[in-house]
């Protein structure tokens, strides 16, 4: 059992290696993001359940209790950002993780009211577990997550439907008359470069419809330890489309297992009429197509430009539980 933050941080090899036997886990299960997580937006007390065999760490459940209108929340790590949540569990001990998990829930119900597992993935192991006797359970699908799958083998003339290979094709055309045109994947010794033109293209282009985006000064130092411990791992996919030396757009993509997902995207409100946005997403696609990727997740959200490029949903789920004690509590309290 770790309860603090630099427990965690302790633990980041052990963990990087389980996440490497976890065919399933994602980028948002790597310490590279659920670390800083920690650090600059999550709580300073954590609930995370490490397990253990002879073959070293074999399961990590990163919990954390919140306070919430009144009712004490247990929820994972990373939640409110994160698109995908889950447990780690390797090949085999995902049953056993995922009963221990509800277990010590069980054993520590004083502690805690509500259990809230959002944005977990069907094939999670957090429903294999049965809850306890007395407890209720609800289980709802959450959000949906497009994504494109790429053929095999498709060239690139077919990675686009005709109409959208056409429109990227003029984009393309009327920016090359602008100037000259360049695509740059961050390394280390661009990642700083490319993530302040993301923030400055992000802001701009929500300031232009009159909202705030998803990216303000708090979530920044988050996003930048993020952008350089993903970098540092090969994980990192994140974008510029220059003009003439000028960042016009930015695209902050995750390297996935067999693919790549579209976290957040901006554009220089100035450069609208020449579709860099589009561009962008384009060449993205494109590069993670040449890299082998076989999919594209555009993440949560049913934005209908995600439609356009062929997205097809993938739902998410959430399990809420709640124990005797918190159920005779509330109804008590009605």
């Amino acid at each position: 059992m770790l309860h603090r933050r630099e427990e965690l941080e302790a633990l980041r090899e052990p963990w990087s290696a389980l996440w490497e036997r976890c065919p399933a886990a994602t980028v948002f299960q790597r310490p590279e993001w659920l670390i800083p997580w920690c650090r600059e937006l999550g709580p300073e007390a954590v609930l995370a359940l490490a397990f253990r065999s002879e073959q070293g760490l074999v399961g990590l459940s990163p919990l954390a209790i919140h306070h919430d209108r009144g009712e004490r929340l247990v929820a994972l790590l990373g939640a409110g950002i994160t698109d995908y949540n889950d447990v780690l569990a390797a090949p085999g001990y995902e049953r056993a993780v995922a009963d221990a998990v509800l277990a010590y829930l069980d054993e520590r119900a004083g502690a805690w009211d509500v259990a809230d597992l959002h944005d977990l993935r069907g094939s999670s192991p957090l429903f294999a577990a049965e809850a306890p006797a007395g407890w209720s359970d609800e289980i709802e699908k959450h959000e949906a997550c497009p994504r494109v799958t790429i053929p095999e083998g498709a060239g690139p003339d077919e990675l686009f439907s005709p109409g959208m290979r056409a429109r990227v094709g003029r984009a393309r055309k009327r920016l090359a008359k602008a100037g000259a045109l360049r695509v740059d994947v961050a390394d280390a010794s661009s990642v700083d470069e490319l993530l302040d033109a993301l923030f400055a293209n992000h802001r701009a282009r929500w300031v232009s419809r009159g909202e705030g985006g998803v990216l303000d000064e708090a979530l920044r130092p988050f996003h930048r330890a993020v952008a350089r411990g993903l970098c540092a791992r090969g994980a990192l996919r994140l974008f510029g489309l220059r003009l003439d030396g000028r960042i016009i757009a930015s695209l902050y993509g995750l390297a996935e297992r067999g693919g790549m997902a579209s976290y957040i995207t901006g554009f220089d409100p100035e450069f609208a009429w020449y579709s860099p946005g589009l561009v962008m997403l384009a060449s993205a696609i494109e590069h993670a197509a040449a890299e082998g990727a076989r999919t594209v997740d555009f993440l949560r959200g049913r934005e209908p430009y995600k439609y356009e490029w062929g997205a097809v949903d993938r739902w998410t789920y959430r399990r809420r539980l709640r124990h005797r004690r918190a159920r005779e509590a509330g109804r008590g309290a009605g």
